[in-house]
């Protein structure tokens, strides 16, 4: 850039860049003096002018976040757990966090894993959300495989069954459960919900799509593990959240996939949907335990599927609305001025499951094999896990007998010592009198599973009760009539099942203005809707079933949104006001066409 000897000096060609000032003698003769810690200019040369200098050595990427096998920081290749540095040296953990995503190809370290995990779980409970992961097969639909030589048509009988094509893996005809769409509206407020199945991942997005096609309950892309995005073997929460799973609640019709410590505090296991006489569903689990014990064919009703009415979402919406309320209760027990716990599914589940078979003392007959201890039974687990006590012997204190045969010794001193009773102690139930209690965390009535002392055994796995009769449609009640009573304003769920049906919490389900609602009423609005109905709903309780997601989405008969009240109490509770016609209960008003 210059010469050191010529006064002339070449003019810098990019901006920024000068010569280094000249070294200036002071007066005297002598040199100034070094700094302090500056090296020699020969032993430390000068960059060239104009030249970068080499930047100091960096320390090796840790590869925190690992995406496709390439690190998101750097961008060099990285395997799981793999580190650019020593080859001895610690490499940290990658893990998936899945309640993320459910791809295996984005990894993340330890440390940053238990950050995000963390984060996501003050989102939740800020939000006062608990994570709900469920089962697809058998739990939230029946799915039966086309054949070959088979008809491959929907289900006339129902708008639910459609028929699947998957391509090379063949055609599957899917019927929902009865209220799916109304079960998972009712339960977003409250869950994250999430999609766990053994299923393979062409099929699990293919029911996932007809269960939500705008994606508003699973997101898009669903939150969904599937066969090829999780370990064989047991189902584990872990894949979703690796640190703490204390805010998860599983709902599965199969207990026994999941781990023993998730099994016995955190599944709601439901009753199996079985839509086909063919699914060999019915022989695995614990219902396949029972249906073993089912005496021979010509003796028992045979089970016919599509007759009974299932109420299984109808419990099971009351089932999560108790835990998801038991377990913030206690997050916010420790009041003002003490540290609150954090939410506990697993102490939610305990107690509230605990509590059903309360006081209960049950003793199994006919449904043990005699090598095998009754401890170690099905039955016997889940007995205890109600809260009841298991005896292998008629105790003096024994209030029921489980049993599946009619020539057993304990049947008989069961009988005698009824007989002698006289409030009707020991019950005498077959084994269906233990799998209602477990699908419905309600102590079921003796009296509907009760042991018949002679003709046909009525069929253990039926749950449910038949049909309702098609109900006249109730008249329209005046202004001026009285509120309507108790019996009347009960679900359809209660007046079907007795005292034992759930009370439904008003948190996340419609109020009992449904039952006020005559099918001309249910007519009008689905007109109004311009929905289209099914052909088979033919009682008010499926109509409404079918126009409970948009009424809720329209606000009409949302609990909390709007406080309904009869036209005598809204009369009275305004004198000031005069009376004004008002349009009939049921139907759209001028005012609700233009909202």
């Amino acid at each position: 850039f210059g010469s050191r000897r010529g006064s002339a000096r070449c003019t810098p060609t990019r901006p920024g860049l000068r010569d280094p000032p000249a070294p200036q003698k002071p007066a005297g003769g002598r040199r100034a003096p070094r700094a302090l810690g500056r090296m020699p200019e020969a032993a430390a040369p000068a960059s060239p002018p104009g030249v970068a200098a080499e930047p100091a050595p960096r320390a090796p990427c840790e590869h925190r976040v690992v995406f496709a096998g390439l690190c998101a920081e750097c961008g060099e290749e990285a395997g799981d757990g793999e580190s650019a540095g020593e080859e001895d040296a610690p490499a940290p953990a990658h893990r998936r966090p899945g309640f993320v995503t459910s791809r295996n190809d984005l990894r993340v370290a330890g440390s940053v894993l238990r950050e995000m995990e963390r984060d996501a779980r003050e989102a939740l409970v800020r939000d006062r959300k608990l994570v709900l992961v469920l089962d697809i097969d058998h739990t939230l639909l029946s799915t039966s495989e086309l054949r070959p030589g088979l008809h491959a048509s929907p289900d006339p009988d129902s708008l639910d069954s459609a028929v699947l094509s998957l391509g090379k893996h063949g055609l599957f005809r899917v019927k929902l459960r009865p209220g799916l769409g109304s079960f998972l509206s009712s339960m977003q407020p409250l869950f994250q919900m999430f999609l766990y199945t053994q299923g393979t991942v062409a099929y699990a997005e293919a029911v996932v799509h007809l269960m939500d096609p705008e994606a508003v309950f699973f997101g898009s892309p669903p939150r969904l593990f599937a066969r090829e995005t999780s370990p064989q073997g047991f189902k584990e929460l872990s894949e979703i959240f690796p640190s703490d799973t204390s805010i998860v609640v599983v709902v599965d019709d199969r207990d026994e996939v999941w781990s023993p410590d998730v099994r016995n505090f955190q599944v709601v296991k439901v009753s199996p949907f079985i839509a086909w006489e063919s699914d060999p569903r019915r022989d695995i689990s614990l219902e396949g335990v029972v249906a073993r014990c089912q005496p021979q064919a010509e003796e028992c009703q045979p089970h016919r599927p599509q007759e009974a009415a299932d109420l299984q979402f109808d419990f099971l919406r009351d089932i999560l609305c108790r835990v998801h309320r038991a377990a913030y209760d206690r997050h916010g027990a420790g009041g003002t001025g003490t540290a609150w716990a954090e939410p506990s599914v697993p102490s939610a589940v305990r107690d509230l499951r605990g509590s059903v078979l309360r006081g209960c003392s049950v003793c199994l007959s006919g449904v043990v094999a005699q090598n095998v201890p009754v401890g170690s039974h099905a039955l016997a687990w889940w007995l205890r896990a109600l809260g009841a006590e298991v005896s292998p012997r008629l105790e003096p204190g024994t209030t029921h007998v489980v049993t599946a045969r009619r020539d057993s010794e304990k049947y008989h001193l069961a009988r005698g010592r009824r007989a002698q009773s006289s409030d009707g102690v020991p019950f005498i139930v077959h084994p269906g009198w233990v799998l209602h209690a477990v699908a419905t965390w309600h102590r079921p009535s003796e009296e509907d599973f009760a042991v018949p002392e002679e003709g046909d055994w009525p069929d253990f796995l039926r749950l449910w009760p038949g049909p309702p009769a098609v109900e006249q449609p109730p008249k329209r009640r005046r202004r001026s009539s009285p509120q309507t009573s108790a019996s009347q304003r009960q679900p359809p769920a209660a007046r079907l099942h007795g005292p034992s049906a759930p009370s439904r919490d008003p948190c996340v389900s419609l109020p009992a203005l449904a039952d006020s609602l005559s099918e001309a009423d249910l007519q009008a609005w689905s007109r109004f809707l311009a929905l289209r109905l099914p052909a088979a709903a033919s009682s008010r309780g499926e109509l409404f079933d079918a126009l409970a997601p948009q009424l809720a989405s329209l606000g009409a008969l949302c609990s909390g949104a709007c406080a309904w009240r009869p036209a005598a109490q809204r009369d009275a509770a305004q004198p000031h006001r005069s009376p004004r016609r008002r349009p009939a209960l049921g139907c759209p008003s001028s005012a609700a066409k233009k909202k």
